[in-house]
């Protein structure tokens, strides 16, 4: 240190950086959220409770909107109303009935380009002396039962689902002329449409006997039964035909409801929202807002009651000590800058920063085998800056051996003058602090310590800045 009797000056003095504030400030970013989460829920749960928003709000609000009583027409009007609402009625059933049709058919469910169909080919065979209009009889009871409720609803409820859906991916055609019945079935499943065509010819083949009682003896022959996958474009036009029906009914019902308004006198109910009463968003923004401002104002005022140190010229005005900062180099002296994060205080050095340390110190611990580092924080703080100087200087006077250049930390410096020893009996002082963690009075209290032990301390160095 030089002139040492120079009286220290300005010491209430602070600094104070609006810059600096705010970046303090925000590297509590997590206790800003933290604050805007609670203001939040705080707020809305306040307005739930009182009744400013949340069910009751709304409640209320749908009451207000709603009309108090039904406008008044005359009687014309009034009758051509009601018979657009019975209209529009039976759209709304229509559009029941189709929706339950569509979450439910099984011909709806088929993929027209992948079809999964089974046909089984069978053929009514006379025996003995039956007449041509007894076999067509026949072909004709054959197909008709092929497709009957009577046969089709226990396959139905096996299949869970209803008959009139079954039915829909059946189809049985008769050939009079070769006394034949071909039975399709479409499904989703390939194989559940084998089964169902497989019950379905095994159901007539039983029904054989009763038949030929009635009209004839004959044999019903199955020649072949295939499954295969084909595509079917008929498939595909009706179901774009009934997509176009729940379209068209969807129209009518909204044309209807436009109809119906349009003779309808202006009411003085409004669906605007109720006076005193706000959006549950609307509470989540105030809330939030709140938080963050408290906690801001909170933050700010922890800045400005903070005893900590927040510059390097706060350290001048303490006592005339040449004060190295990120720039390790005096005030005045131009040197290498160190890369930092402002958010985390200035604590990542670039690779080389320490070796530039030793550039500029060479000369001052020329011929000298140790530093001691001063410091009103604990040791651990500062034992990452003296390991990288000690490894700095090593290097800079290749000094290998482990007995070589060392940097020691003396730490907790402050009125004590327990320290007054080991600063007495050092090579080389030189004090190191933090900016916004050290105290500002214990620095004050190092400076003046060392000002009357130790004249030639190389300085003070001030992280964080």
């Amino acid at each position: 240190m030089k002139d040492q009797n120079i009286p220290v000056m300005e010491r209430d003095v602070r600094e104070l950086s609006l810059g600096d504030m705010f970046i303090q400030v925000f590297r509590h970013w997590k206790a800003l959220v933290i604050c805007a989460v609670i203001g939040a829920l705080l707020f809305t749960g306040f307005s739930c409770v009182t009744g400013a928003s949340g069910p009751r709000a709304w409640a209320a609000q749908a009451e207000a909107a709603a009309p108090s009583e039904e406008p008044s027409l005359d009687e014309a009007s009034q009758t051509r109303v009601d018979g657009m609402r019975d209209l529009r009625t039976h759209f709304r059933d229509t559009a029941v009935s189709q929706g339950e049709y569509l979450q439910n058919s099984i011909y709806m469910q088929l993929d027209p380009y992948w079809v999964n169909r089974t046909t089984a080919c069978l053929f009514v065979m006379p025996e003995g002396t039956v007449s041509e209009a007894e076999i067509d009889a026949l072909v004709r009871l054959y197909k008709d039962a092929a497709l009957s409720q009577e046969l089709l609803q226990p396959i139905a409820d096996d299949l869970e689902t209803d008959f009139i859906y079954l039915r829909e991916v059946v189809s049985c055609a008769a050939d009079y002329d070769l006394n034949k019945i071909t039975i399709n079935v479409s499904y989703p499943d390939l194989d559940e449409s084998m089964n169902i065509c497989q019950r379905i010819v095994n159901t007539l083949e039983g029904r054989e006997d009763d038949y030929s009682t009635q009209l004839g003896d004959h044999r019903l022959v199955m020649t072949t039964i295939t499954k295969r996958v084909v595509v079917d474009t008929a498939i595909f036009d009706n179901q774009a035909a009934v997509w176009d029906d729940v379209h068209n009914n969807n129209v009518a019902i909204n044309k209807v409801s436009a109809d119906i308004n349009d003779f309808r006198p202006s009411s003085s109910s409004s669906s605007a929202a109720v006076p005193g009463y706000r959006s549950l968003p609307k509470d989540v923004a105030i809330g939030a807002a709140a938080g963050l401002i408290v906690c801001f104002v909170v933050l700010i005022l922890a800045y400005l009651l903070s005893d900590k140190l927040r510059s390097d010229d706060e350290v001048r005005r303490m006592a005339p000590v040449r004060v190295w900062t990120n720039n390790i180099a005096p005030q005045g002296h131009a040197g290498s800058a160190l890369a930092f994060d402002k958010l985390q205080g200035m604590t990542a050095w670039k690779e080389g920063a320490y070796q530039r340390f030793a550039d500029i110190f060479a000369p001052e611990l020329e011929g000298k085998e140790s530093l001691l580092l001063v410091t009103t924080l604990k040791e651990d703080e500062v034992a990452d800056i003296a390991g990288e100087m000690e490894k700095a200087m090593r290097a800079k006077q290749d000094a290998t051996d482990p007995a070589g250049f060392t940097v020691n930390v003396c730490a907790n410096v402050s009125n004590s003058y327990t320290a007054v020893g080991a600063i007495r009996g050092a090579e080389a002082v030189l004090a190191v602090e933090r900016a916004h963690t050290s105290s500002l009075k214990k620095v004050r209290a190092e400076l003046e310590l060392l000002s009357h032990v130790r004249e030639d301390a190389m300085g003070v160095m001030v992280r964080g800045i």
